[in-house]
C-alpha cells in the first residue's frame, strides 16, 4: 500500500513537469516551420526537402492560396495533393527568400508574417523577380498543421 502511495504522489507531482514539456513553443514551430518552407523553393531543392516540410502537415490538410485557390476545406488527400503540386514545381526557381517579420498565436492557430523575394523563369517567359510580403495563417491540431491560409501582396 505505501509503494501504491508513493507511486500516486510522484505521478500526481510529475504532471505538471510533464505537461510544461509538452507546451507548444510557438517561436520555434514558427523558425522551424518557415526554414522548411524555405527549403523546398531553392532551386537545389529535393523530394527530401518536401518530405521534412511536408512532416509539419496533417494527412487531411487544408490549403487556401488566394486568388489562386479560395477553398480551404481540410481535404484527406492534402497532403497527398501537396506532394504532388510541390513535386511539379521543384527546382524551378532561380532563387528564393523569406524573412521572419513578426509571428503571433493563440488558440490553435499561428499567424507568421514573412517578406521575401522570388525569382523564377517560366519556359518560354523573361527572368520574374518578384519582392513580397506574405502572411501564412496555420491552424493546428494535435501538433500538425490541418488548414494554411496564404495571403500575399
Amino acid at each position: 500500500m505505501k509503494k501504491l502511495l508513493t507511486f500516486s504522489i510522484v505521478v500526481f507531482y510529475s504532471l505538471p513537469l510533464a505537461a510544461g514539456d509538452l507546451e507548444f513553443d510557438a517561436e520555434q514551430f514558427v523558425v522551424d516551420y518557415l526554414s522548411a518552407r524555405t527549403a523546398t523553393q531553392q532551386p537545389n531543392a529535393t523530394s527530401v526537402d518536401i518530405e521534412h516540410y511536408l512532416s509539419f502537415l496533417a494527412e487531411d490538410v487544408g490549403y487556401q492560396h488566394l486568388p489562386y485557390n479560395d477553398d480551404d476545406s481540410r481535404n484527406p488527400d492534402g497532403k497527398s495533393d501537396m506532394r504532388e503540386g510541390m513535386t511539379y514545381y521543384l527546382g524551378k526557381n532561380k532563387s528564393f527568400s523569406a524573412e521572419l517579420v513578426n509571428f503571433t498565436n493563440g488558440f490553435n492557430v499561428v499567424a507568421i508574417q514573412y517578406k521575401g523575394v522570388h525569382e523564377y523563369q517560366r519556359e518560354g517567359e523573361a527572368l520574374t523577380v518578384e519582392d513580397y510580403s506574405a502572411l501564412d495563417v496555420l491552424e493546428l491540431e494535435n501538433g500538425k498543421v490541418t488548414v494554411i491560409r496564404e495571403y500575399l501582396k
